[in-house]
């Protein structure tokens, strides 16, 4: 604690300022411009660490060895003196001294931390595993509600599909319609190359074209509106299960998660990340979803209608799978990099909050100013980058896509009229649409992965190491009037704040009678606030404790 409020601030803050410090700490004369050495309320001498070195005086002597010539006086009177009761009045007094001889001693060269300190926030890398898609899909446990959103999604799709065949075929029946009457009326006998010349593989009335396209257009709407309902019922029950499980796994955490994790990285996973899986991630995951199964039918329609056309189509799909794979390995990362800058923010500000009082009062608003800004530029060049790579991904599968318009609009010149008017209308459509489409769609699926990082850092959240149960079990329950007397016994105890960190104490045996009076002494990291937090498992245990034989 000294060594951090030296460098923090004396040597940090106010660097700028004339400070005064009155100390017996002597690793400390080193970093000093003057030094006043006192005795007894006198000035022995004055100067800086090197004058004093050269000076007569034996300057190291002094400063180095305060104590340790008068714990050899009185190791020479101990051996001296014959009577029993001075011998142990001068033991005493040599204890007590020894033990003020300890606290000046140079801690950098004995230090250790008793308390455990706050860990960096773990950031994961690779791609999102399967395991966590299952954790938020099922995360309510309603497997057959799952199971039938995809089978609607399914179906909505193959109706939206249907209908646009079904407009197809009606233009052509019209096309078909028309050059036949125009035949009529010409007298012509002859036969042509013309696909309207040939019959449909049925025909029927203008009106029952009419009459099918509504059924299946409404069919649609209500298919869309029953997806639509599920899917939202499926993300808030799985949002608010992850919400709990998390709530429950934080409030039952032990006291080592908390003093490892700062507030503001907890309040992170609580706003923040919370706040994408409600609000970002399905609306992402339905457009990943929906685009995705328009693209699947797509395809197959412009493979229909133009075999050929289905060459340059898989030639295509695999640059964007390539384009995506390449993407993601980046957004990813930085979608992490992103979500790991932003706890600094809450911290500063939940810190700045609880302290407000105290920086008013010390005139240090643009100390804490300079410091936010700098944890929020640290936030904003990982959101920048972020937004950077994405708006280029955009740009190249826009590029892919125009290439892929005009071999499909290209490709129906030249193979002439032989194919019917509606079936080129409708692939170019389809192509064009599939522009836009299938760049948000890329775009949207990768942003789905990105999200998803959210959801892992939350059930991350829900793993944390619990405290024991609240209650014991009835057969080990102890009883009511426990305890009466105050007897406590450390048999073979040891304690760590981790299971990978050292034993901060180790083999401790004590027997406190009941009604002592106990104090707990010891220099700085000897373990004495570890003994009491044992008593109410704030750290890892191992051994016995016996309160009253129990």
């Amino acid at each position: 604690v000294g060594k951090h409020l030296f460098r923090k601030c004396i040597k940090g803050y106010l660097r700028d300022k004339t400070c005064i410090l009155i100390t017996h700490q002597i690793q400390y004369l080193s970093s000093v411009d003057q030094i006043i050495l006192m005795d007894k309320g006198n000035v022995l001498t004055e100067g800086s660490y090197d004058e004093l070195q050269k000076s007569n005086l034996d300057f190291i002597k002094m400063l180095g060895s305060p104590v340790e010539t008068t714990i050899e006086s009185y190791n020479e009177n101990i051996k001296n003196n014959t009577n029993p009761n001075n011998r142990q009045i001068a033991y005493n007094r040599q204890v007590s001294i020894q033990s003020v001889a300890s606290s000046t001693e140079d801690t950098q060269f004995n230090e250790f931390q008793e308390q455990p300190v706050e860990t960096s926030e773990n950031r994961t890398s690779g791609s999102v595993s399967k395991s966590v898609y299952l954790s938020y899909f099922f995360a309510d446990g309603s497997d057959c509600k799952i199971f039938f959103f995809f089978i609607i999604c399914i179906f909505t799709q193959v109706l939206a599909s249907g209908g646009d065949f079904w407009m197809t075929y009606w233009v052509n029946l019209e096309e078909h319609v028309f050059y036949r009457i125009k035949t009529v009326t010409a007298y012509e006998t002859e036969t042509t190359d013309d696909p309207s010349t040939t019959l449909l593989w049925w025909s029927i009335s203008r009106e029952t074209c009419f009459v099918v396209f509504i059924i299946l257009t409404l069919l649609m709407i209500a298919a869309i509106i029953i997806r639509s309902i599920t899917f939202v019922s499926v993300c808030m029950k799985s949002s608010t299960v992850l919400h709990n499980k998390m709530f429950n796994a934080i409030t039952r955490a032990t006291m080592y998660f908390f003093n490892t994790n700062s507030s503001g990285r907890i309040l992170n996973r609580f706003s923040k990340d919370m706040g994408a899986i409600d609000e970002m991630l399905p609306a992402t995951l339905m457009d990943s979803i929906q685009i995705g199964l328009v693209l699947i039918a797509i395809l197959i329609v412009i493979g229909i209608i133009n075999f050929y056309l289905m060459i340059p189509t898989f030639i295509i799909a695999i640059i964007f799978y390539k384009f995506r794979v390449f993407y993601l390995s980046t957004s990813r990362s930085i979608k992490r990099l992103e979500g790991v800058t932003r706890s600094p923010v809450f911290s500063h500000l939940n810190a700045s909050l609880q302290g407000l009082t105290t920086i008013r009062a010390y005139g240090a608003e643009q100390i804490l100013s300079d410091e936010f800004d700098k944890h929020q530029d640290l936030h904003s060049s990982a959101w920048y980058i972020f937004i950077c790579s994405s708006r280029a991904f955009g740009l190249w599968l826009d590029i892919v896509c125009f290439i892929f318009i005009v071999i499909v609009t290209f490709s129906f010149l030249i193979i002439g009229n032989t194919v019917y008017g509606g079936n080129v209308g409708l692939a170019i459509t389809q192509a064009i649409s599939l522009a836009g489409m299938f760049q948000w769609g890329m775009r949207q699926s990768a942003e789905v992965e990105n999200q998803m990082t959210s959801v892992e850092r939350v059930l991350d959240y829900t793993n944390v190491p619990q405290e024991d149960v609240l209650k014991s079990p009835p057969e080990k329950k102890p009883p009511a009037e426990w305890p009466m007397n105050g007897k406590i016994i450390f048999k073979n105890f040891y304690l760590r704040y981790s299971t990978d960190s050292p034993f901060v104490v180790k083999n401790l045996n004590i027997n406190i009678e009941p009604m002592e009076k106990v104090g707990i002494v010891g220099r700085t990291g000897a373990g004495k606030s570890s003994l009491i937090g044992a008593l109410f498992r704030l750290a890892i245990n191992e051994g016995n404790i016996i309160i009253d034989d129990i």
